[in-house]
């Protein structure tokens, strides 16, 4: 509904127990969400990140406390702003408590377009399940959009992601004097 600046969008998740055999349709996110990104809390939980096409142009957070199969009630993120105006896709991957250090509970590490048009590509960390940001590293001042993050074998955040016209991939090392700390 582009005069209203709103869909009839419905994120939602389709899951495996069988290792890819067979498919289950999961619970539905909020309305006016989709490209929806997920993943696994150190305590079990699943968080689910969505693409806001509500207008408020925010980011949609909701936990499952059942592996998908249902979802609690939406929060809109002020912290997690998408451009305007129809947002942008933005990618999510937990990390493990630091194996070694008591009290380590693991982070979230979240990247997107931190601004008002598809530029300024920043990751964010939150040490509490996705509840605040504690850091926040922009990778990409410029023109950038779609991204997809994973850990490497040795302990750094991988990050591949449009830039301009090109696709780069960058590594964020785990580190105390690191952008965004420790975290392997």
């Amino acid at each position: 509904l582009p005069d209203r600046k709103r869909s009839r969008m419905v994120a939602h998740c389709v899951y495996s127990d069988d290792h890819g055999k067979t498919w289950k349709l999961g619970g539905n996110a909020a309305r006016h969400t989709n490209e929806t990104t997920l993943a696994r809390l150190p305590d079990g939980r699943i968080v689910m990140n969505s693409r806001d096409w509500s207008g408020r142009f925010q980011r949609v957070l909701q936990y499952s406390d059942d592996d998908g199969r249902s979802w609690k009630a939406p929060r809109h993120d002020p912290t997690l702003i998408e451009p305007e105006p129809q947002g942008c896709h933005g990618s999510m991957v937990a990390a493990p408590p630091v194996k070694g250090v008591p009290g380590a509970t693991g982070c979230l590490f979240f990247c997107n377009p931190s601004s008002d048009r598809r530029e300024m590509l920043t990751i964010r960390r939150s040490d509490d399940g996705g509840a605040t940001w504690c850091k926040a590293f922009v990778l990409e001042d410029g023109p950038s959009a779609y991204s997809s993050m994973g850990l490497t074998h040795d302990g750094c955040l991988g990050v591949l992601y449009e830039r301009g016209g090109q696709i780069s991939f960058a590594r964020i090392p785990s580190h105390a004097d690191g952008p965004l700390g420790v975290f392997c």
